[in-house]
């Protein structure tokens, strides 16, 4: 007996777009998150690879973010005012 017949394979041009892999990664601190999208960015160079700018960003959660805001939306109206702006 031989063996079965290979099936026959799709002939496709090769791909020359672009891919979309998503992911979400947290850090404690904010230092670390800009180094990890430095590194990553970097490291994706290597490999002819970029991270879309419109859509990368760092954001922060947490229960402590709003009340962290405000009071810096205060500060800055209060350093607004104090430099006659």
């Amino acid at each position: 007996m031989g063996k079965p017949a290979a099936p026959a394979r799709l002939r496709l041009p090769p791909l020359s777009h672009s891919f979309t892999l998503d992911f979400v990664v947290n850090f404690q601190y904010g230092r670390d998150a800009a180094r990890f999208q430095k590194d990553l960015a970097d490291r994706f160079r290597k490999f002819g690879l970029e991270l879309a700018e419109e859509k990368t960003r760092v954001m922060r959660f947490g229960r402590f973010v709003r009340s962290d805001l405000d009071d810096q939306a205060e500060a800055d109206g209060e350093r607004d005012q104090d430099a006659g702006l």
